[in-house]
C-alpha cells in the first residue's frame, strides 16, 4: 500500500527537483561565429546575450565567466514575468551593467504580461535600449553592425521587413523572442 503512495510522489517529484536545479544552476554557453561577411573592424565584437530570466536573479558569479570585455548586452526577452517584484529585476539589470556596456532589450511574451509601461518605465529608468521594430548601428571606421529587434507575436511573422525595406548597408543581427 505504501508503495502505491510513495512511487508517484516520487515520480511527480522528479520533474521539480529537476526544474528547480536548472532554474537554480546558470550555464554560460560560449560561442564564436564565424562568418566571412563580418567586416574585419568587427572581428571579435562580443555580445552578451540572455534571455528567459523570468524570476531568477542574475547571479554576478556566473558573469564573472563571460570575458570582461563585452561590446553590447542583448536581453532576447523573458527578462521578468507577472508577479516578479520590480526590484529584483532591476538588481538584474545593474549586475549586467557591470560590463559596462550598452543594453539593448527585445520584448517577450512574460515581459508584456508583467505590464508594457511598468517595465518600458523601468528599462528607461536603467538607461536600456528597447528594440521593439526598431534598431540600433554600431560604427567602426567606414564598416557597420546594425542590431534588429523585433517585437513578440504569438502569430507568424508577417510584415516585419521594416528594417530591412532600405537597403541597409553593412551585417546584420536580427533579434526577436520566441517561446518554442
Amino acid at each position: 500500500m505504501i508503495n502505491k503512495i510513495i512511487k508517484p510522489l516520487c515520480t511527480a517529484a522528479l520533474p521539480i527537483v529537476y526544474m528547480t536545479y536548472k532554474a537554480h544552476h546558470d550555464t554560460l554557453d560560449r560561442r564564436t561565429i564565424v562568418d566571412e561577411r563580418l567586416p574585419d573592424e568587427f572581428n571579435g565584437f562580443r555580445i552578451l546575450f540572455i534571455s528567459d530570466i523570468h524570476r531568477r536573479r542574475i547571479r554576478k558569479s556566473t558573469l564573472i565567466k563571460a570575458h570582461s570585455a563585452i561590446d553590447a548586452v542583448v536581453i532576447g526577452g523573458d527578462l521578468t514575468e507577472k508577479w516578479v517584484p520590480v526590484n529584483r529585476t532591476r538588481q538584474n539589470l545593474k549586475v549586467l551593467k557591470n560590463f559596462d556596456a550598452p543594453i539593448y532589450f527585445v520584448w517577450g511574451n512574460n515581459d508584456y504580461d508583467a505590464g508594457q509601461e511598468k517595465i518600458s518605465s523601468l528599462l528607461a529608468e536603467e538607461n536600456v535600449s528597447i528594440l521593439k521594430e526598431a534598431k540600433t548601428t554600431f560604427s567602426r571606421n567606414n564598416s557597420s553592425l546594425t542590431l534588429i529587434g523585433l517585437d513578440y507575436r504569438e502569430d507568424e511573422r508577417e510584415g516585419t521587413g521594416f528594417a530591412l525595406d532600405d537597403n541597409q548597408e553593412g551585417y546584420i543581427i536580427l533579434t526577436a523572442h520566441s517561446p518554442s
